[in-house]
């Protein structure tokens, strides 16, 4: 018997290589992606250029792909503010750098609902702005935010004049204004000044902002100490009263120290304390109007009757 004979490379059979079948369904789902994938995308829904959009990528130089996508979306979306909208956009593209990027980003806000067009508010704004002085990106912001306002259904002309209230009493108002974009836009309401000197109209109720002196018609924002010290001086029923509640605390006082003269003498009867207490009592009790005065007589009870009894 010799060694095996190792088969040569010809001779070797190769082995059976198994691919693991996918399950039936991933072959239907990769199925039904080919077959909707070879389909064609549908594009979106061209309208016929408008002359009004037309003019305006004439006069910002507009390529004719940007032209026809605000074309179709102002068509589709902002029928019922075009004319706001164009304004709109006449205003923010002619300051622009680049009116074509500015004009993408406003078509980019326009899809997603934020954009918001020329208000009719937009004089007063800027009549507000000017009177106190707003730096021109704080004028801006506030009509943009005055806009979204209006579109809310908010009363645009009570916020203007809430706002020159905040204004006229605030030294930094393009600061203030910063400050305030946030709830603007929001919707939230602006309140009154507590700082203005003016009278709130339409306001006069009891209240911090509606106290109405009726006689000057203005708005009382508090007493100064004059005014406290000429009121409480020409006061004289209340320095009567006060004169009278003295007067009674030192009578009290007085038989308080009777009394209590009476019960550390060495010879001391029960009926010549309560006939002091009685005393006391009838005096102070017989006045309706004693009633500090009663306080004392309680805390002097309090005291001799442990002691009258204990005698």
């Amino acid at each position: 018997m010799g060694r095996k004979k190792k088969p040569t490379n010809e001779e070797i059979e190769p082995e059976p290589f198994f691919v693991e079948e996918p399950p039936k369904d991933l072959k239907k789902k990769e199925k039904v992606e080919r077959e909707t994938s070879s389909e064609p995308e549908l594009e979106p829904k061209r309208h016929d250029l408008d002359p009004d959009i037309q003019q305006l990528a004439y006069t910002f130089k507009i390529d004719a792909g940007l032209t026809q996508k605000l074309n179709d979306i102002m068509i589709e979306k902002r029928m019922n503010t075009w004319e706001q909208d164009l304004a709109r956009l006449y205003e923010i593209l002619k300051d622009a750098h680049t009116p074509a990027a500015m004009l993408n980003l406003k078509v980019k806000d326009m899809q997603k609902g934020t954009f918001v067009g020329k208000a009719k508010c937009g004089p007063r704004v800027r009549e507000l702005a000017r009177k106190h002085k707003l730096d021109k990106g704080a004028a801006t912001k506030l009509e943009e935010a005055m806009s979204m306002r209006e579109a809310m259904g908010k009363d645009v002309e009570k916020d203007i004049f809430l706002l020159d209230e905040h204004l006229t009493a605030s030294n930094k108002p393009s600061a203030l204004i910063s400050m305030k974009l946030e709830s603007l836009r929001k919707g939230y309401n602006i309140g009154h000044c507590i700082y203005s000197r003016e009278p709130v109209q339409g306001n006069t109720g009891p209240g911090v902002d509606g106290v109405v002196d009726k006689k000057r018609h203005v708005r009382v924002l508090g007493y100064t100490d004059a005014d406290l010290n000429s009121r409480f001086a020409s006061n004289d029923g209340g320095k009567e009263a006060r004169d009278g509640t003295v007067a009674e605390l030192r009578f009290c006082y007085d038989e308080y120290l009777s009394i209590m003269v009476t019960i550390s003498l060495p010879s001391v009867s029960k009926m010549m304390i309560f006939s002091k207490m009685a005393r006391m009592i009838l005096l102070v009790w017989g006045d309706g109007e004693c009633s500090n005065a009663r306080v004392v007589v309680v805390c002097t009870l309090v005291v001799c009757v442990p002691f009258a009894a204990s005698c």
